[in-house]
């Protein structure tokens, strides 16, 4: 006996988020071919049912929810804290730096706590504000947005509207997931990420080797000559022949 017709598309839904890390209202309406009114009242009923948690626009699947930072941050905290040692010795005097959020980038934050130049830091996370505001040699600018709890950070048009208001001398952001294409996030922190690659002469990834060959729903940016990758390993060969190609350095700070 077929499903109710409201049951079978719930379970299209689950299904769908059980794939992708993140969908909007208008994503799920086109692939199931019904109204964006039906999907919202749908995905009402399903996070009532605890099956999905809702995000704004959409939802996620549980299955597929980004663990929140408190719990990301004891996670590769060596090979972290390498990685942003590296990144610290980039920087220059005078530098604008448009930082994304994240647990990797937090762990970049400990590593300008003694940075003894000037800086100033445009950011859109709480958390990374929070921590390199304790050194007065660094100036922060947060970005203005929608507030994401459990993450700290600012997403949405406000933000990338004040973002553009600002050129940097480098972009330090990471990623969700990385493949030979390119870039990948969650929907808003992605648009937040290539706001900020956009306005940057250069970007440094700071990515670890968990997210390599990962996606997410989202791919944010290609590879691009104007970037560099550092990780704590180097990438498989399809990943590292990509960036070979694209003209990206990559750089595996040796252990101390």
């Amino acid at each position: 006996m077929p499903l109710p017709k409201k049951k079978a598309r719930q379970a299209k839904i689950l299904t769908e988020l059980g794939i992708f890390p993140e969908m909007k209202v208008h994503e799920l309406a086109a692939r199931l071919d019904v109204s964006p009114e039906t999907i919202r009242r749908d995905l009402a009923e399903l996070a009532e049912q605890g099956q999905i948690s809702r995000t704004f626009g959409g939802a996620v699947g549980l299955s597929n929810t980004v663990p929140g930072i408190d719990e990301r941050k004891n996670l590769m905290i060596a090979e972290r804290d390498r990685m942003s040692k590296a990144v610290v010795t980039m920087i220059k005097p005078n530098d604008v730096l448009m930082v994304g959020g994240g647990s990797t980038t937090m762990r970049f934050a400990l590593a300008l706590t003694n940075i003894e130049f000037p800086v100033t830091i445009v950011t859109h996370s709480l958390p990374f504000a929070t921590s390199v505001s304790k050194n007065p040699r660094i100036e922060v600018e947060l970005l203005p947005g929608r507030l994401i709890p459990g993450e700290g950070l600012t997403v949405g048009s406000n933000a990338l509207r004040a973002i553009n208001k600002f050129s940097a001398h480098k972009a330090i952001v990471g990623a969700s997931g990385i493949n030979d294409r390119g870039l990948y996030a969650l929907i808003e922190s992605g648009e937040v990420y290539a706001a900020m690659v956009d306005r940057a002469e250069e970007t440094l990834l700071l990515i670890d080797s968990t997210k390599f060959g990962a996606t997410a729903l989202s791919q944010y940016r290609e590879w691009s000559s104007k970037m560099t990758l550092i990780t704590d390993r180097m990438p498989d060969d399809e990943i590292r022949s990509a960036l070979a190609k694209a003209s990206v350095p990559i750089v595996v700070p040796d252990e101390a």
